[in-house]
């Protein structure tokens, strides 16, 4: 029986061994050289798996250099802050940025003749009030959706989807705005230790604040109650808010000639249809500005000055600015280092009038010039989302302009000049970024407490920031109106105009250059863009 047993199995043990030398001497035949064709394959493999450069990653390949325009002026350490920020750019994105400077009192003019000279630049502050309109309905701008997703993906990611919303123009994102909530209130920053030195009562009305500017006119002789230029008289306008509580916004893209009530946001008012109040509100805006002017309480030339009222405030020889809040804040702790015997407080014209809105009117664009759009993007999203650069370009060198106390609250140490490189001192408003803010120490604590539960609650977007009117078939009536009404608002604002005379002027000067015109143009798309807000 185990004879007829293993025969069998003999046999199939070795078929077996034929079926296998056989199965070996195929595959040899298609490897001869089975070690070469495993290399291969593994090189293969490792060819097929390793991950394609991204857009952002080629970019930084290539060093660029990358140029911008800010109004203002470079602070006097403006270099030894940007030799810091080159050195972080160059590492992160493998670029430079060059900062050109316009002064405040250029800044009208120049912007413009920027936007349309063809220069080749890259960036450019584009905030709603720095010509933001102006430059999108010329075409000045580059569209962003398809760079910022791949070119800024710190900035794409944290900015709330909303503020992106105020950035467009005709569907496309125009600009890259600040990741900060702004506070859109105005006022009188004054020298509070002269009101103690004179005696005077809490300033809580603007006739206080009349007998306050009489008062350093009387007493004083090195320093003058409101010395002041153009770009406080814009501010100055403001006080109108004091006299009229509600809310009245311009259409910044109708060169402010135009603006709605938010109560009844869908008429568009003018000059020669004022909004409801504003006759009563105006007239005793130009009044009281009129009557500063004339018992000099207010510096006669302000609208041809150059100089901003701050900087004469900052020198001893002017007891108060035009600003805004946020303005009033660094002003305060950098005045304050530098004369601590010195007080201040802040006299807002608005702050009843609900003007409050939370997403922020600073932002900048890519200019339709740039040498390297992509590298641009990239640029400011360092500038936004890196917190050494933010904090350098906002506060300057940490251990040199200032320093932290322990509990993470921003100071000038004894000893240090704060006016060699103070906060916001290079016009870096566009790229502000709430998380990396550092809270001052000394602040203004009532200011702050405004900020904190009346401010930031009441903060909403307001509907213009979206709207830009395609001013094409207006071009030449909107130009006429807009000097006018410029001439006229300085005029106004500075006191130097007769307030009904002058105002009756301006009315019949507007109907003649063609206002009826652009609001009736202007209206018509107001109404179609309402539209696509109340869905």
């Amino acid at each position: 029986m185990l004879k007829k047993f293993f025969k069998p199995l003999t046999l199939v043990l070795a078929l077996l061994m034929v079926i296998s030398i056989f199965a070996a001497c195929g595959q040899g035949d298609a490897n001869p050289g089975g070690t070469e064709k495993t290399t291969v394959q593994a090189e293969q493999s490792t060819t097929q798996t390793e991950p394609a450069k991204s857009p952002y990653e080629i970019q930084k390949e290539k060093f660029q250099a990358i140029t911008m325009y800010l109004p203002g002026a470079a602070p006097t350490d403006f270099e030894k802050v940007m030799a810091k920020v080159n050195e972080k750019l160059k590492v992160n994105v493998n670029a430079s940025l060059a900062i050109n400077f316009v002064s405040w009192g250029d800044f009208d003019t120049k912007f413009p003749l920027l936007l349309a000279s063809g220069e080749p630049f890259d960036l450019i502050l584009s905030s709603k009030w720095a010509k933001f309109s102006d430059g999108v309905i010329k075409g000045a701008y580059l569209p962003l959706d398809k760079l910022l997703p791949d070119y800024a993906p710190g900035l794409w990611k944290d900015l709330p989807q909303e503020f992106w919303e105020g950035a467009k123009y005709q569907g496309n994102i125009m600009a890259m705005p600040a990741n900060y909530n702004a506070i859109n209130t105005f006022g009188l920053f004054y020298r509070d230790d002269l009101r103690v030195k004179y005696g005077l009562g809490e300033i809580k009305t603007l006739e206080d604040f009349e007998n306050y500017l009489t008062a350093v006119k009387k007493n004083e002789t090195e320093i003058k109650p409101f010395m002041g230029g153009k770009f406080d008289v814009d501010l100055l306008q403001w006080v109108t808010f004091y006299f009229n509580p509600k809310k009245y916004t311009s259409i910044s893209s109708a060169q402010r000639l135009l603006g709605y009530v938010e109560s009844e946001p869908d008429k568009l008012y003018s000059a020669l249809d004022p909004y409801p109040g504003d006759l009563e509100a105006g007239a005793k805006f130009r009044e009281v500005l009129s009557r500063w002017n004339n018992e000099g309480l207010i510096s006669k030339n302000m609208s041809a000055n150059k100089t901003r009222g701050i900087e004469y405030v900052r020198n001893g020889t002017s007891a108060v600015a035009a600003l805004n809040m946020t303005n009033a804040f660094d002003e305060y702790v950098n005045i304050k280092n530098a004369h601590p015997d010195w007080d201040f407080k802040y006299f807002e014209f608005d702050i009843n009038a609900d003007i409050i809105q939370k997403a922020t009117p600073d932002q900048s664009s890519v200019y339709k010039n740039s040498s390297n759009p992509e590298k641009a993007v990239m640029v400011y999203d360092q500038l936004i989302s890196d917190k050494e650069i933010n904090q350098l370009t906002r506060y300057g060198i940490k251990g040199v302009h200032y320093d932290v106390t322990p509990e993470g609250k921003f100071f000038v140490p004894e000893g240090v000049d704060a006016t060699l490189f103070a906060p916001e001192a290079m016009s870096s408003w566009a790229w502000r970024q709430d998380r990396y803010e550092i809270p001052r120490k000394g602040d203004f604590e009532w200011l702050a407490k405004i900020r904190q539960d009346v401010v930031v609650p009441k903060g909403k977007i307001l509907l213009e920031e979206n709207f830009v009117a395609d001013t094409t078939e207006i071009a030449a009536e909107l130009a006429a109106c807009s000097q006018i009404s410029n001439t006229y608002a300085e005029g106004f604002s500075s006191g130097i105009l007769d307030p009904v005379k002058d105002y009756d002027g301006m009315v019949a000067k507007l109907k003649a250059a063609g206002l009826e015109k652009v609001q009736k143009v202007v209206q018509a798309q107001w109404t179609e863009y309402l539209k696509t807000v109340k869905k």
